[in-house]
């Protein structure tokens, strides 16, 4: 018995690469480049201390992370940006 369907690609364990628009301040690339998850979640607490204000560029690098804990801390500041700049709507 013989199926017709294409054999399914090898998957590779490489990020897909990010949109070459993205800016990134050098300390926290390089913070979040590193192969310690420690050093890549402490970056993500300084760059959630910034506030709302504070650009989400690095928050999408960090959602392309291959650990499950930098990814998690990069989508709770992601939400509370968001969260945050929902209160005057939600006061109007």
């Amino acid at each position: 018995m013989g199926l017709n369907h294409a054999p399914t690609p090898e998957v590779k364990d490489e990020p897909a690469p990010l949109p070459a628009q993205l800016v990134l301040p050098q300390w926290i690339a390089q913070a979040l480049a590193s192969p310690k998850v420690s050093v890549r979640l402490q970056a993500l607490d300084l760059w959630g201390q910034q506030g709302p204000e504070a650009p989400l560029d690095p928050l999408v690098v960090a959602l392309d992370d291959a650990d499950e804990d930098v990814r998690t801390k990069a989508m709770a500041i992601v939400e509370r940006h968001w969260a945050v700049k929902q209160e005057p709507e939600a006061e109007k």
